[in-house]
């Protein structure tokens, strides 16, 4: 190890290490891990989305001390946080998360060749961050109680549909029974009622002794071919 570490080649490496960190003009708090790494282990394990590109920086630059006071770790990080908050809010809507951080990585630092300013490299998978596998089971079963919950719901529209039509029809048959009843009751009144004879109205209980004197009539001619008959029988006996 002490061979190593009196090498050359390690101490070229740290010679070019030290200089590249007394150039560097924002500092991480988090050490080598690129913001990439750092956005990648925030992601949302239920939803899946990346978090704004502010709050991945803020992780980066900044600590909590025992005040839960934000602390952080130079001023250039701190002013480009503000920069990277307002960029959000112009190029993206209200209320809607950024999915995209290197558009606004892009406009607060710039690109060269390719590469974003303050992105540093890729990320690796770890076991921190969303698990695929998990998710897309996840996934699977929700869309497994979708179709449940919507076989359902066609099954239970199908049985209401049913339901109202008999009850449509039952509807239909107590309205044409209504109906009828009506017409009976019409037209018993209709005999009942006044009628008009030489200018006198007449009243129900008139008219229901006006027929009964038409009986009367009509009965008449009978009761007197029976009396005739019998005085004819009785002259007879007589001469």
């Amino acid at each position: 190890m002490l061979q190593l570490f009196a090498s050359p080649e390690f101490k070229a490496l740290s010679l070019k290490n030290a200089n590249n960190r007394s150039n560097q003009k924002v500092i991480a708090c988090t050490g080598p891990t690129p913001f990439a790494q750092t956005e990648y282990d925030m992601i949302d394990e239920e939803t899946g989305k990346l978090p704004p590109a502010s709050e991945v920086w803020m992780a980066q630059h900044s600590t909590l001390n025992a005040n839960n006071e934000r602390k952080w770790v130079d001023s250039s990080s701190e002013n480009y946080y503000h920069e990277i908050r307002i960029t959000e809010e112009e190029v993206m809507p209200v209320d809607e998360t950024v999915n995209d951080n290197e558009d606004v990585l892009r406009v607060v630092f710039g690109a060269r060749s390719g590469y974003v300013r303050g992105k540093g490299t890729g990320y690796k998978s770890t076991t921190k961050g969303m698990n695929t596998n998990n998710q897309n089971g996840k996934i699977e079963q929700l869309e497994a109680q979708v179709g449940d919950l919507t076989a359902r719901l066609a099954y239970q529209a199908k049985h209401n549909l049913a339901l109202t039509q008999r009850f449509e029809k039952f509807m239909e048959m107590v309205e044409n029974e209504r109906h009828e009843s009506s017409s009976r009751s019409g037209h018993m009144e209709d005999a009942l009622t006044p009628e008009e004879t030489n200018g006198e109205d007449y009243t129900r209980d008139e008219c229901s002794n006006k027929a009964r004197r038409a009986e009367k009539k009509r009965s008449a001619p009978c009761k007197q071919v029976s009396n005739s008959r019998k005085k004819n029988r009785y002259s007879r006996v007589f001469f």
